[in-house]
């Protein structure tokens, strides 16, 4: 039988060429946002920009997340 092969980590997630552009006039608290859409992540392109929205925003980074 063939030697086990222990894959670790994540592959580097798939980035932006540059960075987001810093929104304007979004409301200060949640409560405030009108018409927030939930949008499922299907290309690359969304996936980038997941990717580099989570990287500078969300306090643990891009992941990993849980399950689907």
């Amino acid at each position: 039988m063939p030697a086990t092969s222990k894959k670790t980590g994540y592959g580097t997630p798939r980035r932006l060429d540059s960075p987001v552009p810093i929104p304007v006039g979004v409301p200060g608290n949640a409560g405030d946002v009108q018409d927030l859409q939930l949008i499922l992540v299907e290309t690359k392109e969304e996936l980038a920009l997941w990717n580099e929205l989570m990287l500078g925003e969300h306090p643990l980074g891009a992941g990993p997340l849980v399950g689907r």
